[in-house]
Protein backbone atom coordinates (compact mmCIF):
# COMPACT_ATOMS: atom_id res chain seq x y z
CA UNK A 1 0.00 0.00 0.00
CA UNK A 2 0.99 3.59 -0.52
CA UNK A 3 1.15 6.05 2.39
CA UNK A 4 -2.39 7.32 1.83
CA UNK A 5 -3.77 3.79 1.76
CA UNK A 6 -1.83 2.84 4.90
CA UNK A 7 -3.24 5.87 6.72
CA UNK A 8 -6.74 5.02 5.49
CA UNK A 9 -6.38 1.40 6.55
CA UNK A 10 -5.38 2.43 10.06
CA UNK A 11 -8.64 4.34 10.29
CA UNK A 12 -10.62 1.28 9.18
CA UNK A 13 -11.29 2.73 5.72
CA UNK A 14 -9.39 1.74 2.57
CA UNK A 15 -9.65 2.92 -1.01
CA UNK A 16 -7.34 2.94 -4.02
CA UNK A 17 -6.52 5.47 -6.74
CA UNK A 18 -7.60 4.51 -10.25
CA UNK A 19 -4.95 3.78 -12.89
CA UNK A 20 -3.77 6.65 -15.02
CA UNK A 21 -6.08 7.25 -17.98
CA UNK A 22 -9.17 5.70 -16.39
CA UNK A 23 -12.09 8.05 -17.10
CA UNK A 24 -14.09 9.05 -14.02
CA UNK A 25 -17.86 9.05 -13.84
CA UNK A 26 -19.51 12.04 -15.47
CA UNK A 27 -22.53 11.65 -13.18
CA UNK A 28 -21.21 11.33 -9.63
CA UNK A 29 -18.34 12.12 -7.31
CA UNK A 30 -17.99 10.38 -3.97
CA UNK A 31 -16.45 11.05 -0.57
CA UNK A 32 -16.32 8.56 2.30
CA UNK A 33 -15.28 9.85 5.71
CA UNK A 34 -14.44 13.11 3.93
CA UNK A 35 -11.93 11.40 1.64
CA UNK A 36 -12.41 11.26 -2.13
CA UNK A 37 -13.14 7.86 -3.66
CA UNK A 38 -12.70 7.35 -7.40
CA UNK A 39 -15.95 6.61 -9.27
CA UNK A 40 -15.62 4.31 -12.29
CA UNK A 41 -17.93 3.95 -15.28
CA UNK A 42 -19.46 0.85 -16.89
CA UNK A 43 -21.57 0.44 -20.01
CA UNK A 44 -24.88 -1.31 -19.26
CA UNK A 45 -28.03 -2.13 -21.22
CA UNK A 46 -26.18 -1.92 -24.51
CA UNK A 47 -28.41 -1.40 -27.53
CA UNK A 48 -29.31 -4.72 -29.18
CA UNK A 49 -28.69 -5.23 -32.88
CA UNK A 50 -30.66 -7.93 -34.74
CA UNK A 51 -27.95 -8.59 -37.30
CA UNK A 52 -28.28 -10.98 -40.21
CA UNK A 53 -27.49 -14.62 -39.32
CA UNK A 54 -27.23 -13.93 -35.56
CA UNK A 55 -29.79 -14.08 -32.78
CA UNK A 56 -28.52 -10.70 -31.57
CA UNK A 57 -25.33 -8.70 -31.12
CA UNK A 58 -24.07 -5.17 -30.45
CA UNK A 59 -22.25 -2.60 -32.55
CA UNK A 60 -18.92 -1.48 -31.14
CA UNK A 61 -20.21 2.07 -30.66
CA UNK A 62 -23.84 1.21 -29.85
CA UNK A 63 -25.91 3.22 -27.44
CA UNK A 64 -25.86 2.25 -23.78
CA UNK A 65 -26.71 3.46 -20.33
CA UNK A 66 -23.70 4.37 -18.20
CA UNK A 67 -23.62 3.07 -14.65
CA UNK A 68 -21.14 4.33 -12.09
CA UNK A 69 -19.43 2.33 -9.36
CA UNK A 70 -16.92 2.80 -6.57
CA UNK A 71 -14.76 0.42 -4.54
CA UNK A 72 -13.77 0.76 -0.89
CA UNK A 73 -13.39 -1.25 2.32
CA UNK A 74 -14.27 -0.28 5.87
CA UNK A 75 -14.65 -1.87 9.28
CA UNK A 76 -16.59 0.76 11.28
CA UNK A 77 -19.56 2.99 10.30
CA UNK A 78 -18.70 5.61 7.67
CA UNK A 79 -20.30 8.80 6.38
CA UNK A 80 -20.97 8.84 2.65
CA UNK A 81 -21.43 11.97 0.50
CA UNK A 82 -22.49 11.61 -3.15
CA UNK A 83 -22.40 14.71 -5.36
CA UNK A 84 -24.44 14.67 -8.54
CA UNK A 85 -22.41 16.14 -11.37
CA UNK A 86 -23.32 18.32 -14.33
CA UNK A 87 -26.67 19.92 -14.89
CA UNK A 88 -28.88 16.99 -13.92
CA UNK A 89 -31.58 18.29 -11.61
CA UNK A 90 -33.10 15.94 -9.06
CA UNK A 91 -35.27 16.29 -5.99
CA UNK A 92 -34.94 12.95 -4.22
CA UNK A 93 -32.62 9.99 -3.87
CA UNK A 94 -33.02 6.44 -2.64
CA UNK A 95 -30.48 3.90 -1.41
CA UNK A 96 -31.01 0.25 -2.37
CA UNK A 97 -31.63 -2.41 -1.36
CA UNK A 98 -34.45 -0.84 0.59
CA UNK A 99 -34.05 -3.62 3.15
CA UNK A 100 -30.87 -1.85 4.31
CA UNK A 101 -33.15 0.77 5.84
CA UNK A 102 -31.02 3.74 4.75
CA UNK A 103 -32.85 7.06 4.29
CA UNK A 104 -30.46 9.57 2.72
CA UNK A 105 -30.59 13.33 3.11
CA UNK A 106 -30.34 15.57 0.05
CA UNK A 107 -28.71 18.94 0.63
CA UNK A 108 -27.71 21.24 -2.22
CA UNK A 109 -27.14 18.49 -4.75
CA UNK A 110 -25.30 16.27 -2.26
CA UNK A 111 -26.74 12.96 -1.04
CA UNK A 112 -25.59 12.02 2.47
CA UNK A 113 -26.06 8.87 4.50
CA UNK A 114 -24.31 6.52 6.92
CA UNK A 115 -23.18 3.00 6.08
CA UNK A 116 -23.22 0.90 9.22
CA UNK A 117 -21.52 -2.12 7.67
CA UNK A 118 -19.93 -3.16 4.38
CA UNK A 119 -22.41 -4.29 1.72
CA UNK A 120 -23.26 -3.48 -1.89
CA UNK A 121 -25.54 -0.45 -2.17
CA UNK A 122 -27.03 1.43 -5.11
CA UNK A 123 -28.03 5.10 -5.23
CA UNK A 124 -30.85 6.14 -7.58
CA UNK A 125 -32.29 9.57 -8.37
CA UNK A 126 -36.00 10.41 -8.40
CA UNK A 127 -37.02 6.75 -8.59
CA UNK A 128 -35.49 6.30 -12.06
CA UNK A 129 -33.03 3.53 -12.91
CA UNK A 130 -31.25 4.98 -15.96
CA UNK A 131 -28.44 6.58 -13.93
CA UNK A 132 -27.18 4.43 -11.05
CA UNK A 133 -24.26 4.61 -8.63
CA UNK A 134 -23.24 1.19 -7.33
CA UNK A 135 -21.13 1.17 -4.15
CA UNK A 136 -19.07 -1.99 -3.63
CA UNK A 137 -18.06 -1.84 0.02
CA UNK A 138 -16.28 -4.80 1.57
CA UNK A 139 -14.65 -5.80 4.83
CA UNK A 140 -10.93 -4.92 4.76
CA UNK A 141 -8.68 -7.81 3.89
CA UNK A 142 -6.92 -9.41 6.85
CA UNK A 143 -3.11 -9.59 6.64
CA UNK A 144 -3.34 -13.30 5.93
CA UNK A 145 -5.68 -12.69 2.98
CA UNK A 146 -3.06 -10.78 0.99
CA UNK A 147 -0.45 -13.14 -0.46
CA UNK A 148 3.25 -12.44 -0.78
CA UNK A 149 3.90 -11.16 -4.33
CA UNK A 150 7.28 -12.92 -4.24
CA UNK A 151 5.70 -16.32 -3.57
CA UNK A 152 6.27 -18.49 -6.69
CA UNK A 153 2.70 -19.78 -6.39
CA UNK A 154 1.25 -16.25 -6.62
CA UNK A 155 0.37 -14.45 -9.84
CA UNK A 156 0.35 -10.82 -8.70
CA UNK A 157 -0.91 -7.73 -10.50
CA UNK A 158 -0.26 -4.46 -8.71
CA UNK A 159 -1.87 -1.05 -9.32
CA UNK A 160 -2.06 -0.03 -12.98
CA UNK A 161 -3.35 -1.45 -16.25
CA UNK A 162 -2.15 -4.90 -17.33
CA UNK A 163 -3.09 -6.33 -20.75
CA UNK A 164 -3.57 -10.07 -21.15
CA UNK A 165 -5.11 -12.45 -23.66
CA UNK A 166 -5.85 -15.44 -21.42
CA UNK A 167 -4.49 -16.66 -18.10
CA UNK A 168 -4.58 -20.26 -16.84
CA UNK A 169 -4.08 -21.13 -13.17
CA UNK A 170 -2.65 -24.41 -11.85
CA UNK A 171 -3.24 -26.25 -8.60
CA UNK A 172 -2.02 -24.36 -5.56
CA UNK A 173 -1.85 -20.99 -7.31
CA UNK A 174 -3.36 -17.65 -6.28
CA UNK A 175 -4.20 -14.88 -8.72
CA UNK A 176 -4.18 -11.59 -6.81
CA UNK A 177 -5.41 -8.27 -8.24
CA UNK A 178 -4.40 -5.44 -5.93
CA UNK A 179 -6.62 -2.43 -5.41
CA UNK A 180 -6.12 -0.04 -8.33
CA UNK A 181 -5.20 -2.86 -10.74
CA UNK A 182 -7.10 -3.41 -13.97
CA UNK A 183 -6.55 -6.64 -15.88
CA UNK A 184 -7.56 -5.74 -19.42
CA UNK A 185 -8.40 -8.63 -21.74
CA UNK A 186 -7.77 -8.53 -25.48
CA UNK A 187 -7.61 -10.94 -28.39
CA UNK A 188 -4.38 -12.39 -29.67
CA UNK A 189 -3.24 -11.07 -33.05
CA UNK A 190 -4.91 -12.90 -35.92
CA UNK A 191 -7.26 -14.94 -33.72
CA UNK A 192 -10.09 -16.29 -35.87
CA UNK A 193 -12.52 -17.99 -33.50
CA UNK A 194 -15.48 -20.24 -34.28
CA UNK A 195 -18.98 -19.14 -35.27
CA UNK A 196 -21.78 -20.94 -33.44
CA UNK A 197 -24.26 -22.47 -35.89
CA UNK A 198 -27.01 -21.95 -33.31
CA UNK A 199 -26.46 -18.27 -32.49
CA UNK A 200 -24.27 -16.95 -35.30
CA UNK A 201 -21.92 -15.45 -32.69
CA UNK A 202 -18.14 -15.84 -32.83
CA UNK A 203 -16.36 -17.32 -29.83
CA UNK A 204 -12.63 -17.60 -29.19
CA UNK A 205 -12.72 -20.52 -26.78
CA UNK A 206 -10.54 -20.23 -23.69
CA UNK A 207 -11.91 -17.94 -20.94
CA UNK A 208 -10.00 -14.86 -19.88
CA UNK A 209 -9.07 -16.46 -16.54
CA UNK A 210 -9.38 -20.25 -16.33
CA UNK A 211 -8.91 -22.76 -13.54
CA UNK A 212 -8.83 -26.08 -15.43
CA UNK A 213 -8.46 -29.34 -13.52
CA UNK A 214 -7.01 -27.50 -10.54
CA UNK A 215 -7.19 -27.89 -6.76
CA UNK A 216 -6.73 -25.31 -4.03
CA UNK A 217 -6.82 -22.29 -6.34
CA UNK A 218 -7.76 -18.77 -5.32
CA UNK A 219 -8.60 -15.60 -7.26
CA UNK A 220 -8.78 -12.60 -4.95
CA UNK A 221 -8.05 -8.94 -4.33
CA UNK A 222 -9.69 -5.59 -4.94
CA UNK A 223 -8.81 -5.09 -8.61
CA UNK A 224 -10.89 -5.20 -11.79
CA UNK A 225 -11.03 -7.54 -14.79
CA UNK A 226 -12.14 -5.48 -17.81
CA UNK A 227 -13.24 -7.06 -21.11
CA UNK A 228 -14.29 -3.99 -23.08
CA UNK A 229 -11.70 -4.69 -25.80
CA UNK A 230 -13.17 -8.13 -26.55
CA UNK A 231 -15.91 -8.41 -29.18
CA UNK A 232 -19.36 -9.55 -28.10
CA UNK A 233 -19.49 -13.27 -27.13
CA UNK A 234 -15.71 -13.71 -27.51
CA UNK A 235 -14.88 -15.33 -24.17
CA UNK A 236 -16.26 -16.01 -20.71
CA UNK A 237 -14.42 -14.01 -18.07
CA UNK A 238 -13.68 -16.14 -14.97
CA UNK A 239 -14.15 -19.93 -15.02
CA UNK A 240 -13.49 -22.90 -12.75
CA UNK A 241 -13.78 -26.12 -14.76
CA UNK A 242 -13.21 -29.71 -13.58
CA UNK A 243 -11.71 -28.30 -10.40
CA UNK A 244 -12.14 -28.52 -6.63
CA UNK A 245 -11.46 -26.33 -3.61
CA UNK A 246 -11.57 -23.07 -5.56
CA UNK A 247 -12.27 -19.60 -4.15
CA UNK A 248 -13.21 -16.45 -6.09
CA UNK A 249 -13.14 -13.47 -3.72
CA UNK A 250 -13.46 -9.71 -3.69
CA UNK A 251 -12.69 -8.68 -7.27
CA UNK A 252 -14.85 -6.71 -9.72
CA UNK A 253 -15.64 -7.70 -13.31
CA UNK A 254 -16.65 -5.10 -15.89
CA UNK A 255 -17.69 -5.16 -19.57
CA UNK A 256 -17.72 -8.95 -20.00
CA UNK A 257 -18.12 -10.23 -23.55
CA UNK A 258 -19.91 -13.43 -22.55
CA UNK A 259 -20.79 -15.26 -19.30
CA UNK A 260 -19.09 -13.42 -16.48
CA UNK A 261 -18.37 -16.16 -13.90
CA UNK A 262 -18.82 -19.92 -14.39
CA UNK A 263 -18.45 -22.77 -11.92
CA UNK A 264 -18.49 -25.76 -14.29
CA UNK A 265 -18.18 -29.48 -13.48
CA UNK A 266 -16.44 -28.54 -10.24
CA UNK A 267 -16.89 -29.17 -6.52
CA UNK A 268 -16.26 -27.36 -3.26
CA UNK A 269 -16.24 -23.85 -4.72
CA UNK A 270 -16.82 -20.59 -2.82
CA UNK A 271 -17.66 -17.34 -4.60
CA UNK A 272 -17.59 -14.56 -2.01
CA UNK A 273 -17.88 -10.79 -2.35
CA UNK A 274 -17.60 -10.54 -6.14
CA UNK A 275 -19.09 -7.57 -8.00
CA UNK A 276 -19.91 -8.05 -11.67
CA UNK A 277 -21.40 -5.58 -14.16
CA UNK A 278 -22.23 -6.77 -17.68
CA UNK A 279 -23.93 -4.67 -20.32
CA UNK A 280 -23.92 -6.94 -23.37
CA UNK A 281 -26.34 -9.78 -24.03
CA UNK A 282 -25.09 -13.22 -22.95
CA UNK A 283 -23.36 -11.67 -19.93
CA UNK A 284 -24.92 -14.07 -17.43
CA UNK A 285 -23.73 -13.12 -13.96
CA UNK A 286 -22.60 -16.19 -11.98
CA UNK A 287 -23.63 -19.53 -13.49
CA UNK A 288 -23.22 -22.85 -11.69
CA UNK A 289 -23.12 -25.63 -14.28
CA UNK A 290 -23.09 -29.36 -13.41
CA UNK A 291 -21.28 -28.70 -10.13
CA UNK A 292 -21.82 -29.49 -6.45
CA UNK A 293 -20.92 -28.19 -2.99
CA UNK A 294 -21.02 -24.60 -4.30
CA UNK A 295 -21.54 -21.59 -2.03
CA UNK A 296 -22.13 -18.14 -3.54
CA UNK A 297 -22.51 -15.28 -1.06
CA UNK A 298 -22.21 -11.53 -0.54
CA UNK A 299 -22.07 -10.78 -4.27
CA UNK A 300 -23.45 -7.96 -6.40
CA UNK A 301 -24.55 -9.09 -9.86
CA UNK A 302 -25.66 -6.78 -12.65
CA UNK A 303 -26.15 -8.74 -15.86
CA UNK A 304 -27.67 -8.48 -19.31
CA UNK A 305 -28.81 -12.10 -19.15
CA UNK A 306 -29.56 -14.56 -16.31
CA UNK A 307 -28.00 -13.26 -13.10
CA UNK A 308 -27.51 -16.21 -10.72
CA UNK A 309 -28.47 -19.37 -12.57
CA UNK A 310 -27.96 -23.11 -12.16
CA UNK A 311 -27.72 -25.31 -15.27
CA UNK A 312 -26.80 -28.84 -16.40
CA UNK A 313 -25.51 -28.66 -19.95
CA UNK A 314 -24.54 -32.29 -20.58
CA UNK A 315 -25.93 -35.73 -19.69
CA UNK A 316 -24.72 -37.56 -16.58
CA UNK A 317 -23.41 -34.35 -15.04
CA UNK A 318 -25.88 -33.25 -12.34
CA UNK A 319 -25.85 -30.04 -10.33
CA UNK A 320 -26.56 -30.34 -6.59
CA UNK A 321 -25.92 -28.91 -3.13
CA UNK A 322 -25.76 -25.29 -4.22
CA UNK A 323 -26.36 -22.35 -1.84
CA UNK A 324 -26.74 -18.79 -3.03
CA UNK A 325 -27.31 -16.23 -0.30
CA UNK A 326 -26.92 -12.64 0.82
CA UNK A 327 -26.60 -11.32 -2.73
CA UNK A 328 -27.92 -8.21 -4.49
CA UNK A 329 -29.13 -8.58 -8.07
CA UNK A 330 -29.83 -6.08 -10.85
CA UNK A 331 -31.13 -8.03 -13.82
CA UNK A 332 -31.43 -6.35 -17.24
CA UNK A 333 -32.47 -9.48 -19.19
CA UNK A 334 -33.73 -13.00 -18.49
CA UNK A 335 -33.98 -14.49 -15.00
CA UNK A 336 -32.68 -12.91 -11.81
CA UNK A 337 -32.53 -16.17 -9.82
CA UNK A 338 -33.25 -19.75 -10.76
CA UNK A 339 -32.79 -23.00 -12.63
CA UNK A 340 -32.79 -21.84 -16.23
CA UNK A 341 -32.90 -23.44 -19.66
CA UNK A 342 -30.31 -26.23 -20.01
CA UNK A 343 -31.45 -29.18 -17.84
CA UNK A 344 -29.82 -32.23 -19.46
CA UNK A 345 -28.95 -33.79 -16.06
CA UNK A 346 -30.77 -33.66 -12.73
CA UNK A 347 -30.57 -30.43 -10.72
CA UNK A 348 -31.46 -30.71 -7.05
CA UNK A 349 -30.92 -29.35 -3.55
CA UNK A 350 -30.51 -25.72 -4.59
CA UNK A 351 -31.28 -22.87 -2.16
CA UNK A 352 -31.56 -19.15 -2.85
CA UNK A 353 -31.73 -17.28 0.44
CA UNK A 354 -31.80 -13.69 1.72
CA UNK A 355 -31.29 -11.89 -1.59
CA UNK A 356 -32.50 -8.53 -2.88
CA UNK A 357 -33.57 -8.03 -6.49
CA UNK A 358 -33.38 -4.33 -7.39
CA UNK A 359 -34.44 -4.61 -11.03
CA UNK A 360 -35.68 -7.37 -13.32
CA UNK A 361 -36.69 -7.19 -16.96
CA UNK A 362 -38.37 -10.56 -17.56
CA UNK A 363 -38.57 -13.04 -14.64
CA UNK A 364 -37.53 -12.62 -11.02
CA UNK A 365 -37.57 -16.26 -9.82
CA UNK A 366 -37.61 -19.20 -12.18
CA UNK A 367 -37.44 -22.93 -12.56
CA UNK A 368 -37.53 -23.19 -16.34
CA UNK A 369 -36.85 -26.68 -17.70
CA UNK A 370 -36.31 -27.11 -21.45
CA UNK A 371 -34.50 -30.47 -21.53
CA UNK A 372 -35.44 -33.97 -20.34
CA UNK A 373 -34.22 -34.10 -16.75
CA UNK A 374 -35.77 -33.10 -13.42
CA UNK A 375 -35.31 -30.00 -11.28
CA UNK A 376 -36.28 -30.86 -7.69
CA UNK A 377 -35.84 -29.68 -4.12
CA UNK A 378 -35.43 -26.02 -5.06
CA UNK A 379 -35.97 -23.35 -2.39
CA UNK A 380 -36.41 -19.59 -2.68
CA UNK A 381 -36.39 -18.12 0.82
CA UNK A 382 -36.51 -14.52 2.07
CA UNK A 383 -36.14 -12.98 -1.39
CA UNK A 384 -37.12 -9.32 -1.69
CA UNK A 385 -38.15 -8.06 -5.13
CA UNK A 386 -38.27 -4.28 -5.22
CA UNK A 387 -40.71 -2.08 -7.12
CA UNK A 388 -40.93 -3.20 -10.76
CA UNK A 389 -42.52 0.06 -11.93
CA UNK A 390 -39.30 1.53 -13.47
CA UNK A 391 -38.64 -1.68 -15.42
CA UNK A 392 -42.23 -1.95 -16.62
CA UNK A 393 -42.20 1.69 -17.70
CA UNK A 394 -38.88 1.45 -19.52
CA UNK A 395 -39.56 -1.73 -21.49
CA UNK A 396 -43.33 -1.36 -21.76
CA UNK A 397 -43.87 -4.86 -20.40
CA UNK A 398 -44.55 -6.23 -16.96
CA UNK A 399 -41.90 -8.59 -15.53
CA UNK A 400 -43.01 -11.86 -13.92
CA UNK A 401 -42.49 -12.66 -10.26
CA UNK A 402 -42.45 -16.49 -10.53
CA UNK A 403 -42.13 -18.74 -13.56
CA UNK A 404 -42.02 -22.49 -12.87
CA UNK A 405 -42.51 -23.95 -16.33
CA UNK A 406 -41.64 -27.00 -18.45
CA UNK A 407 -41.24 -25.96 -22.09
CA UNK A 408 -39.23 -26.34 -25.28
CA UNK A 409 -37.16 -23.56 -26.83
CA UNK A 410 -33.97 -22.98 -28.84
CA UNK A 411 -31.71 -23.69 -25.85
CA UNK A 412 -33.06 -27.20 -25.31
CA UNK A 413 -31.52 -30.16 -27.18
CA UNK A 414 -33.31 -33.18 -25.67
CA UNK A 415 -36.40 -34.49 -27.46
CA UNK A 416 -38.30 -35.33 -24.27
CA UNK A 417 -39.57 -32.62 -21.91
CA UNK A 418 -38.41 -32.61 -18.28
CA UNK A 419 -39.97 -32.48 -14.83
CA UNK A 420 -40.24 -30.07 -11.90
CA UNK A 421 -40.84 -31.33 -8.34
CA UNK A 422 -40.70 -30.08 -4.78
CA UNK A 423 -40.36 -26.31 -4.99
CA UNK A 424 -40.60 -24.14 -1.86
CA UNK A 425 -41.14 -20.38 -2.04
CA UNK A 426 -40.98 -18.97 1.48
CA UNK A 427 -40.99 -15.36 2.69
CA UNK A 428 -40.77 -13.83 -0.79
CA UNK A 429 -41.81 -10.17 -1.01
CA UNK A 430 -42.86 -8.10 -4.01
CA UNK A 431 -42.67 -4.42 -3.10
CA UNK A 432 -43.89 -1.26 -4.76
CA UNK A 433 -47.09 -0.81 -6.72
CA UNK A 434 -46.55 -2.67 -10.03
CA UNK A 435 -48.49 -5.95 -10.10
CA UNK A 436 -46.37 -8.78 -11.52
CA UNK A 437 -47.98 -11.96 -12.84
CA UNK A 438 -46.68 -15.48 -12.19
CA UNK A 439 -47.13 -18.84 -13.88
CA UNK A 440 -46.76 -22.53 -13.03
CA UNK A 441 -47.06 -24.61 -16.18
CA UNK A 442 -46.44 -28.28 -16.86
CA UNK A 443 -45.87 -29.50 -20.41
CA UNK A 444 -48.34 -32.40 -20.60
CA UNK A 445 -49.81 -35.19 -18.46
CA UNK A 446 -46.46 -37.02 -18.29
CA UNK A 447 -44.35 -33.94 -17.63
CA UNK A 448 -45.91 -32.06 -14.75
CA UNK A 449 -44.99 -29.51 -12.10
CA UNK A 450 -45.60 -31.32 -8.80
CA UNK A 451 -45.48 -30.15 -5.17
CA UNK A 452 -45.06 -26.38 -5.03
CA UNK A 453 -45.40 -24.82 -1.58
CA UNK A 454 -45.93 -21.04 -1.38
CA UNK A 455 -45.45 -19.82 2.21
CA UNK A 456 -45.67 -16.38 3.80
CA UNK A 457 -45.68 -14.44 0.54
CA UNK A 458 -46.17 -10.68 0.54
CA UNK A 459 -47.53 -9.20 -2.68
CA UNK A 460 -47.67 -5.40 -2.95
CA UNK A 461 -47.98 -5.09 0.81
CA UNK A 462 -50.61 -7.80 1.33
CA UNK A 463 -50.39 -11.47 2.21
CA UNK A 464 -50.83 -13.74 -0.83
CA UNK A 465 -52.92 -16.77 0.17
CA UNK A 466 -54.28 -17.79 -3.22
CA UNK A 467 -53.47 -17.72 -6.91
CA UNK A 468 -55.82 -14.77 -7.34
CA UNK A 469 -53.94 -12.78 -4.67
CA UNK A 470 -50.74 -12.81 -6.75
CA UNK A 471 -51.98 -13.05 -10.37
CA UNK A 472 -50.77 -16.65 -10.59
CA UNK A 473 -51.78 -18.72 -13.60
CA UNK A 474 -51.69 -22.54 -13.43
CA UNK A 475 -52.46 -25.00 -16.20
CA UNK A 476 -53.94 -28.50 -15.93
CA UNK A 477 -50.48 -30.10 -15.79
CA UNK A 478 -49.72 -29.02 -12.23
CA UNK A 479 -50.29 -30.96 -9.03
CA UNK A 480 -50.37 -30.03 -5.34
CA UNK A 481 -49.69 -26.29 -5.49
CA UNK A 482 -50.29 -25.19 -1.91
CA UNK A 483 -50.43 -21.80 -0.12
CA UNK A 484 -49.58 -21.44 3.57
Amino acid sequence: MGDLQQASARGGFVTWPAPEGEAPSADFTLAVQGRPVFVYQARVREEILKAKDTIWTHKEDCGADIASFALFDFSAPVEVAVTVQGTRAFTSATVHPLSAGIRPKVEGGVIRFTMDRPRPLTVLLDGADDVALHLFARVPEAPGDVPDPKDPHVVWYGPGVHEITTLSLRSGQTLYLAGGAILRAKLRPNEIGIVSPRTGLRSYGTPVVLVQGGENVRVAGRGIIDCRALPHAARATLVARNSRNVRFEGITIRHSANWQVIVQTSESVVVDGLSVIGGRLNTDGINTVSSHHVHIRNCFVRSHDDSLAVKAMQPKAPAWDIRIEDCVIWNDWGYALGITYETRSPIYDVTYRNCDILCVRHWALGVYVVDSETARNITFEEIRVEDLTPAARRWKQTPMLLRFTIAKDMWGTDKEPGHIRNIVVRGVTLGGTAPAPSEIMGKDAEHRVVNVRLEKLSYLGKAAMSAEDMKLTLNEFTENVHFA
